[in-house]
């Protein structure tokens, strides 16, 4: 029998630790009894490893968990996708390791939540409260950037320091991207959009090989075929 932490996975739920609760349970796989959310913490402070990747508005984070026995990861993978949370395939690292990982924006918050209010986290506990305040838009990608490089300056991330240019929360990030998106639209003159369709119906060009051909993204290229779609000849 383990102890098991029942929290709550709303993502609305703040980023501040609440009162939590234990209870048994009887829960077992072929990996052994459900590790719980403070036997994860723990293991994710040690050789856990949270990535921030810049695109141009936004930043891209990505939580994973490595070890060198398979069912380690195995375990906490099942674990996580009872709570809902949804985790990629266990891949080699290439150095006799495994490593899982968890991207999704949805999955990465109520993760996130519930290592916090469990009380297990140390070392990473920041980078998980960042985490959490970029996706609830309480701080910038620039602000990200400089508590990240902060933390390697300790000693306590491993890295380079990295030189952000996104002054956006999330949301804003996104707005952002829509409305270039949207400028890199009307930046092609009617007669260009016509020749686009027109190489996309004739040519049966895909948007992978139109967006290089325009300069333009695959997204606008599929906007503009859809617009031009509807408009009858």
């Amino acid at each position: 029998m383990s102890q098991c932490l029942i929290v709550s996975t709303d993502s609305s739920t703040s980023s501040t630790p609440d009162k939590v609760g234990f209870e048994h349970c009887e829960e077992s796989s072929l990996y052994g009894a459900s590790p719980g959310w403070c036997y994860v913490s723990g293991y994710f402070d040690g050789d856990g490893c949270v990535d921030v990747d810049p695109r141009k508005y936004t930043l891209h984070w990505v939580v994973s968990f490595t070890d060198n026995w398979f069912d380690q990861v195995q375990r906490v993978k099942i674990f996580l996708e009872s709570q809902a949370v949804k985790v990629g395939n266990p891949k080699t690292t290439g150095m006799g390791a495994w490593k899982i990982k968890v991207s999704e924006i949805g999955s990465l918050r109520k993760m996130g939540t519930a290592m916090l209010r469990c009380g297990a986290l140390y070392k990473k506990e920041k980078e998980i409260r960042l985490l959490l305040d970029y996706y609830e838009n309480r701080i910038t990608g620039n602000e990200v950037a400089e508590a990240l490089n902060e933390e390697v300056t300790k000693g306590v991330r491993i890295g380079k320091i990295r030189r952000i240019d996104i002054p956006f929360t999330h949301s804003q990030g996104l707005e952002q991207r829509m409305k270039a998106s949207v400028s890199a639209t009307r930046a092609l003159a009617d007669q260009e959009q016509k020749r686009l369709m027109k190489d996309h119906v004739e040519k049966e060009l895909s948007g992978k090989e139109l967006s290089p051909m325009y300069g333009v993204s695959e997204a606008t290229v599929s906007r503009i075929i859809r617009a031009l779609a509807r408009v009858k000849p």
